[in-house]
C-alpha cells in the first residue's frame, strides 16, 4: 500500500513538472513574441499603439497566473493530452494576436477567436475538476476541490463570456464605424477599457492565488 502511494505521488510529481514546464516555456515564448513585434513600434515612436503592447503583456501574466493556480490545485497523473493540446492552440492564437498591435480591427478579431478557445479550455478544465473524486478523509482537500470548482464556475459565468462579448463588441464598432474608431482613434477608448478590465482581473487572480496557496498548504 505504501509503495503504491509512493509510486502514485511520483507520477503526480511528473505530471506537475510537465505542466509547469509547458506553461512556462510557452508563455516565455509569448513574451518574446511581444518583444519582437513591439520593437518597430517603439523605435518608430508610434505611441498610439503602445497600449496594445501593455494589453498583450497583461494577458500573458493573467493566463500564466491562472494556469499555475490550476496546476497547483488539480493537475495530477495521468497527463491529459487534450488539455495540453488546448494550451498549445491558445498559445498559437496568442502569437497571431501579438502580431496585430498596429491594426486595432485585427487585434480585436484575433482576440475574439482567442477567447473562444479560452472558453473551450475553461469548459474542459471544468470537466476535469468535476471528474475528480471528492476526498473522504481530508476536509482540507475537500475544501480545496470545492474552491477550485467554484472559481472555475465563476470564471465561466463572468470573465470568459465578458471578455468574449467585449472583444466582439469592439470588433463590431471598429468594423461599422471606422471613421470614428480608426479615423479619429477612438479605438484607444476600447483598448483602455480592455487594459482596465485586465488589471481588475489580474488583481482578482493574484487574490485567488494567495487563497488557493493557503488551501493547498492545509491539504498537504
Amino acid at each position: 500500500m505504501y509503495r503504491s502511494k509512493e509510486r502514485r505521488q511520483r507520477l503526480n510529481d511528473i505530471a506537475f513538472d510537465i505542466e509547469l514546464l509547458l506553461i512556462s516555456v510557452v508563455q516565455g515564448l509569448a513574451i518574446t513574441t511581444i518583444a519582437e513585434n513591439s520593437i518597430h513600434l517603439i523605435n518608430g515612436e508610434e505611441f498610439i499603439y503602445w497600449p496594445y503592447i501593455l494589453a498583450a503583456f497583461l494577458f500573458v501574466i493573467i493566463y500564466w497566473a491562472q494556469v499555475i493556480t490550476h496546476t497547483l490545485s488539480f493537475i495530477d497523473w495521468p497527463v491529459d493530452i487534450v488539455h495540453t493540446f488546448l494550451y498549445y492552440l491558445i498559445a498559437l492564437v496568442e502569437f497571431v494576436a501579438f502580431s496585430t498591435f498596429d491594426d486595432p480591427k485585427r487585434w480585436f478579431f484575433v482576440n475574439s477567436i482567442l477567447m473562444i478557445f479560452v472558453t473551450i479550455l475553461y469548459l474542459y478544465d471544468y470537466r476535469l475538476i468535476k471528474r475528480k473524486p471528492a476526498p473522504k478523509n481530508s476536509p482540507a482537500k475537500k475544501k480545496l476541490l470545492q474552491d477550485t470548482l467554484e472559481k472555475q464556475i465563476f470564471g465561466l459565468r463572468t470573465f470568459v463570456p465578458g471578455a468574449l462579448i467585449f472583444n466582439l463588441a469592439a470588433l463590431f464598432l471598429i468594423h461599422y464605424y471606422p471613421q470614428y474608431f480608426i479615423g479619429q482613434n477612438y479605438h484607444l477608448i476600447l483598448i483602455s477599457i480592455q487594459i482596465i478590465l485586465a488589471l481588475v482581473y489580474l488583481l482578482e487572480s493574484l487574490k485567488d492565488f494567495r487563497i488557493r496557496i493557503g488551501l493547498i498548504t492545509k491539504s498537504v
